[in-house]
């Protein structure tokens, strides 16, 4: 009964328009849940990493797109991950891979993660109005996400077609 936003089938069709080229040699595990709440941390440093049920082979910039899309940033929208801010985060990349952050290919995945993570509030809020528990309020605090998780959606396409890959 729920038809896509228009917002969320435009989004998906320009993901598929512009889907990166990757190196088939350049490719690597990634996570797909790369955030905070997956890291065990001994002392002030990351021991290990939790929840790997998103992980496949993929472009590195992908991990580094969930690190960094909007909603992820909710409270505090400078902060990379809630840890670091953007600059930080591409020297410490560089430095620690020896790899060049490549800005218009993570700035893809910013858009990947803002899409799916939108996408997965949607379904949260169907869920509560047509198959929920009458008692089950859970998704409830996901509504105001869709606005805003929306707007940054459409900021970040419309800033990749003009080539404004900044992180912000």
């Amino acid at each position: 009964r729920w038809a896509a936003s228009p917002v969320a089938r435009d989004a998906w069709l320009w993901l598929g328009d512009n889907v990166p080229e990757v190196d088939p040699t350049d490719m690597v595990v990634v996570h797909g849940d790369f955030r905070i709440g997956n890291f065990v941390w001994q002392g002030d440093k990351v021991a290990a990493l939790l929840d790997w049920e998103r992980a496949t082979l993929g472009d590195r910039m992908h991990d580094l797109g969930f690190f960094c899309m909007p909603m992820a940033r909710q409270r505090h929208p400078e902060l990379m991950g809630m840890l670091m801010p953007a600059d930080d985060l591409v020297a410490g990349y560089e430095k620690a891979t020896g790899r060049d952050v490549d800005l218009r290919r993570l700035h893809y995945y910013l858009v990947y993660w803002q899409y799916v993570e939108l996408a997965q509030t949607l379904n949260a809020i169907a869920y509560l109005i047509d198959r929920a528990p009458v008692d089950d309020v859970t998704s409830l605090t996901s509504y105001p996400l869709i606005s805003s998780g929306t707007v940054d959606l459409v900021d970040l396409i419309e800033r990749y077609e003009v080539g404004d890959h900044a992180i912000r």
